[in-house]
């Protein structure tokens, strides 16, 4: 699995897909949003849409992520396939998670959070 970060905006996207990682890298996903969160980041979209197939184990570092991410007041949304949002609903995950099928209207859900805080 490769994780890469884009900034769009205020929002961290992280990108999952499959393949390796870049230099070896075998960083988790649970990982590299710990770092983010220790940098002081708060919103995040997961793009998964070029990502794995949700595993149990992937589905635990989803949880996993998700309970840090709000620890620390943050955010975390999900882009999905449609192959992996029925994978979500049937793993009762659609209660935990808000889910996109595109990636900017995911950010724009992002709009009352951040216009709120100040931030353009």
């Amino acid at each position: 699995m490769n994780i890469e970060v884009r900034v769009r905006g205020p929002v961290d996207v992280v990108d999952v897909s499959v393949g390796a990682a870049p230099n070896g890298s075998d960083t988790t996903l649970h990982d590299k949003l710990a770092k983010l969160l220790d940098a002081g980041e708060s919103l995040f979209i997961l793009n998964m849409i070029e990502g794995p197939t949700l595993d149990s184990e992937l589905v635990g570092e989803l949880v996993a992520s998700r309970e840090r991410v709000r620890k620390h007041q943050g955010i975390i949304k999900l882009v999905l396939t449609p192959k992996q949002y029925s994978l979500v609903v049937a793993s009762r995950l659609d209660s935990l998670f808000e889910t996109f099928q595109d990636e900017d209207d995911a950010l724009d859900s992002f709009a009352p959070w951040y216009t709120t805080a100040g931030i353009p």
